[in-house]
Order: structure tokens, then C-alpha cells, then sequence
């Protein structure tokens, strides 16, 4: 009864990460090469890096705890398919980003320190 718990625990709070994210939209700036505007427009599975009204960048994306795993499916920058990880976290309608791991050095240096604030 205890382990059913403890894992009923587990799976809801996974969901609740991921229920953060999903379905919305955050503004914030990105170094693509220079400092540029970008939304982040985060669906059920997929994350889409969006400038100017046009999407630049479609990812794959699963999120457990405070870390979110990507994979580019499709895109402009010179990045590969390898999956990277960020760490995120939520403070009121500001998004926190920070790369933790990635292969790829222009996505690397793109991730400022600066929030990105959630669309109405």
C-alpha cells in the first residue's frame, strides 16, 4: 500500500511539472547570435522557438522534476539532433532557464540569465 503511494506521489508530481509548461508561451530574449526576442511556445510534446511570428527552431520535449529534456526535431540553427537538458524553474509568471548539459555550442551560449515572462 506504502509503494503505491509513494509512486502515485511520484507520477502526479511529474505531471504537475510538465502541466507548467504545457499548452503556453513565454517572451523573453535568447542570443541567436546577438540578444533577439524570441517566444518560447511550449505544446503537450513539442517546444518551438519562435521569432518574429515564425518558428526557427521545433523540438521534442519531457520534463521530470525541475529538468527539461529537448531534442531539435527541425530547424535553423547549425545544432544537431543529440538531446540537451535544461534546468527551469517558475516564480510567478517568470521562466528561469539555465543549460545543464548540451553537445552543442551556439545553443549552449544562447540561454541568458534574464526571465522569460509568460504570455496572457
Amino acid at each position: 500500500m506504502k509503494i503505491s503511494l509513494i509512486c502515485l506521489v511520484l507520477v502526479s508530481a511529474s505531471l504537475i511539472s510538465k502541466a507548467q509548461l504545457a499548452n503556453t508561451k513565454w517572451n523573453g530574449t535568447m542570443m541567436v547570435p546577438s540578444e533577439t526576442q524570441v517566444t518560447l511556445a511550449f505544446k503537450k510534446d513539442s517546444l518551438y522557438i519562435v521569432i518574429n511570428d515564425e518558428p526557427v527552431e521545433s523540438m521534442t520535449y519531457s520534463v521530470k522534476d525541475s529538468l527539461i529534456t529537448a531534442k531539435k526535431v527541425d530547424g535553423k540553427s547549425p545544432c544537431n539532433t543529440n538531446a540537451f537538458t535544461l534546468k527551469y524553474t517558475i516564480n510567478g509568471d517568470k521562466l528561469f532557464i539555465k543549460d545543464v548539459a548540451d553537445t552543442c555550442d551556439p545553443r549552449l551560449n544562447a540561454w541568458t540569465a534574464n526571465p522569460f515572462t509568460k504570455q496572457k
